[in-house]
Protein backbone atom coordinates (compact mmCIF):
# COMPACT_ATOMS: atom_id res chain seq x y z
CA UNK A 1 0.00 0.00 0.00
CA UNK A 2 1.14 3.23 -1.07
CA UNK A 3 1.61 6.74 1.21
CA UNK A 4 -1.13 7.69 -0.75
CA UNK A 5 -3.24 5.29 -0.95
CA UNK A 6 -3.20 4.73 3.21
CA UNK A 7 -3.65 8.26 3.79
CA UNK A 8 -7.35 7.99 1.33
CA UNK A 9 -7.96 4.58 2.96
CA UNK A 10 -7.24 6.73 6.89
CA UNK A 11 -9.94 9.59 5.59
CA UNK A 12 -12.48 7.16 4.38
CA UNK A 13 -12.59 5.58 7.31
CA UNK A 14 -13.07 9.07 9.78
CA UNK A 15 -15.46 10.31 7.27
CA UNK A 16 -17.17 6.51 8.09
CA UNK A 17 -16.96 7.15 11.36
CA UNK A 18 -18.23 10.27 11.85
CA UNK A 19 -21.06 10.03 9.11
CA UNK A 20 -22.38 7.11 10.53
CA UNK A 21 -23.48 7.67 14.15
CA UNK A 22 -24.90 11.41 12.63
CA UNK A 23 -27.36 8.94 10.52
CA UNK A 24 -28.25 6.31 13.49
CA UNK A 25 -29.15 9.89 15.45
CA UNK A 26 -31.55 11.27 13.00
CA UNK A 27 -32.90 7.92 12.12
CA UNK A 28 -33.81 7.40 16.04
CA UNK A 29 -34.91 11.23 15.80
CA UNK A 30 -37.31 10.03 13.14
CA UNK A 31 -39.15 7.13 14.56
CA UNK A 32 -42.97 8.09 14.79
CA UNK A 33 -43.53 8.47 18.44
CA UNK A 34 -47.37 6.91 17.98
CA UNK A 35 -47.86 5.31 15.08
CA UNK A 36 -51.34 5.74 15.30
CA UNK A 37 -54.43 4.85 12.97
CA UNK A 38 -57.20 6.84 13.25
CA UNK A 39 -59.76 4.78 12.30
CA UNK A 40 -59.15 1.75 14.65
CA UNK A 41 -58.38 4.42 17.49
CA UNK A 42 -62.38 4.94 16.94
CA UNK A 43 -63.69 1.69 16.56
CA UNK A 44 -61.64 0.44 20.16
CA UNK A 45 -63.22 3.17 21.79
CA UNK A 46 -66.86 3.02 20.62
CA UNK A 47 -67.92 0.47 23.18
CA UNK A 48 -71.53 2.30 23.35
CA UNK A 49 -73.68 2.11 20.75
CA UNK A 50 -77.16 0.92 19.86
CA UNK A 51 -77.26 -2.76 18.50
CA UNK A 52 -78.78 -2.47 14.57
CA UNK A 53 -78.60 -6.23 13.71
CA UNK A 54 -77.24 -9.32 15.26
CA UNK A 55 -76.79 -12.78 13.92
CA UNK A 56 -75.68 -16.12 15.99
CA UNK A 57 -74.58 -19.51 14.96
CA UNK A 58 -72.54 -22.25 16.65
CA UNK A 59 -68.99 -20.61 15.65
CA UNK A 60 -69.67 -16.96 14.93
CA UNK A 61 -71.85 -14.17 16.77
CA UNK A 62 -72.35 -11.22 14.27
CA UNK A 63 -73.05 -7.63 15.41
CA UNK A 64 -73.84 -4.20 13.62
CA UNK A 65 -73.80 -1.83 16.22
CA UNK A 66 -74.48 2.71 15.18
CA UNK A 67 -72.08 4.58 17.05
CA UNK A 68 -71.93 7.68 17.13
CA UNK A 69 -72.58 7.88 13.30
CA UNK A 70 -70.55 5.15 12.21
CA UNK A 71 -71.45 1.74 11.35
CA UNK A 72 -69.41 -0.87 12.69
CA UNK A 73 -69.50 -4.91 12.48
CA UNK A 74 -68.25 -6.53 15.66
CA UNK A 75 -68.10 -10.33 15.12
CA UNK A 76 -66.91 -12.43 17.45
CA UNK A 77 -65.56 -16.08 17.09
CA UNK A 78 -67.21 -18.64 19.66
CA UNK A 79 -65.30 -21.95 18.55
CA UNK A 80 -61.93 -21.79 16.69
CA UNK A 81 -62.22 -22.08 12.59
CA UNK A 82 -60.57 -24.69 10.79
CA UNK A 83 -58.31 -21.84 8.73
CA UNK A 84 -55.35 -20.33 10.34
CA UNK A 85 -56.23 -17.05 8.51
CA UNK A 86 -59.50 -16.27 7.09
CA UNK A 87 -60.77 -13.43 5.46
CA UNK A 88 -64.49 -11.54 5.90
CA UNK A 89 -66.86 -10.16 2.78
CA UNK A 90 -69.57 -8.70 2.53
CA UNK A 91 -72.39 -10.53 0.53
CA UNK A 92 -73.52 -9.64 -2.02
CA UNK A 93 -77.86 -9.35 -3.18
CA UNK A 94 -77.21 -12.86 -4.63
CA UNK A 95 -75.36 -14.52 -1.77
CA UNK A 96 -71.78 -14.11 -3.91
CA UNK A 97 -68.69 -13.15 -2.17
CA UNK A 98 -68.75 -8.92 -2.34
CA UNK A 99 -66.57 -6.31 -0.76
CA UNK A 100 -63.55 -7.24 1.83
CA UNK A 101 -63.87 -6.40 4.93
CA UNK A 102 -61.21 -7.65 7.08
CA UNK A 103 -59.67 -10.25 8.03
CA UNK A 104 -60.25 -12.92 11.05
CA UNK A 105 -57.52 -15.66 12.51
CA UNK A 106 -58.19 -16.99 16.26
CA UNK A 107 -61.12 -17.17 18.61
CA UNK A 108 -61.95 -13.64 20.27
CA UNK A 109 -63.96 -10.35 19.09
CA UNK A 110 -62.96 -8.52 15.96
CA UNK A 111 -64.65 -5.08 15.30
CA UNK A 112 -64.20 -3.39 11.45
CA UNK A 113 -65.85 -0.27 10.25
CA UNK A 114 -69.12 -0.52 7.66
CA UNK A 115 -69.50 2.15 5.41
CA UNK A 116 -72.87 0.77 3.64
CA UNK A 117 -75.86 -1.20 4.08
CA UNK A 118 -75.18 -4.99 4.94
CA UNK A 119 -77.08 -7.97 5.05
CA UNK A 120 -74.54 -10.52 6.07
CA UNK A 121 -70.88 -11.69 5.75
CA UNK A 122 -69.22 -14.20 4.14
CA UNK A 123 -66.25 -15.82 5.94
CA UNK A 124 -63.55 -17.40 3.35
CA UNK A 125 -60.15 -19.69 3.14
CA UNK A 126 -58.07 -18.24 0.79
CA UNK A 127 -55.33 -20.59 1.52
CA UNK A 128 -57.93 -23.71 0.76
CA UNK A 129 -60.00 -21.40 -1.85
CA UNK A 130 -63.19 -22.49 0.05
CA UNK A 131 -65.74 -20.36 1.82
CA UNK A 132 -65.63 -21.53 5.54
CA UNK A 133 -69.30 -20.36 6.53
CA UNK A 134 -71.80 -17.41 5.22
CA UNK A 135 -73.89 -15.67 7.92
CA UNK A 136 -77.05 -13.40 6.91
CA UNK A 137 -78.46 -10.84 9.16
Amino acid sequence: MTSNLRRRHLFMWIGILVILPVLMILAIINIPKFPVNDQLVEIASSNKGAVLKTAITDNVELKLIEAASKKILEIQILQPLKASSATVHILNDDLSKGDFIGQISAKGIYKFPIEKEINGISIFDHIKGEEITKIQF
